[in-house]
């Protein structure tokens, strides 16, 4: 279920917790919140009201910080808020899921060793210079001019 931008629009504090447990009993296995997250030079001069504010539109906008608005949903719901983004997380119903989604957010890439842009052109000029290499290899003194193949 997702309750998305639901609970920073709500003017009164017990209303909006009301509503994040309403969806909570009414999810089965997964509850998605997103809530505006304050940002610095969001806005121009609000007018503070409540516990958030009334934006230029004349609607209310509660504006939360990431920590606060995880602090606010595990209180709310008593479950621990996995988050998924800026001002979204994620809420599990079932403590087995919780565990899959994280996992499956850490899996193991098999790793492959990576050349460096260096070693590839040093083997690339290795090549060309093979036929240099060896005749210097079998020569006594340097080759002089005109004499390498």
């Amino acid at each position: 279920m997702n309750l998305g931008y639901v609970i920073n629009v709500i003017e009164a504090p017990d209303e909006r917790a009301a509503t994040l447990q309403n969806a909570w009993g009414l999810c089965r296995h997964l509850l998605a919140v997103s809530a505006q997250v304050l940002l610095s030079g969001r806005g121009k001069n609000p007018v503070e009201f409540g516990d958030g504010v009334l934006t230029g539109r004349g609607t209310f906008q509660k504006f939360f910080d990431q920590n606060e608005l995880r602090t606010y949903l595990e209180e709310q719901l008593t479950t621990e808020a996995v988050p998924a983004g800026l001002g979204t997380f994620y809420l599990f119903k079932d403590e087995a899921r919780r565990q899959q989604f994280l996992a499956g957010r850490f899996r193991r890439r098999e790793i492959i060793p990576r050349r460096r842009i260096a070693e590839l052109r040093l083997e690339e000029a290795r090549q060309a210079l093979e036929p240099l290499m060896q005749v210097i290899a079998g020569a006594r003194s340097p080759p002089g001019p005109g004499r390498v193949p």
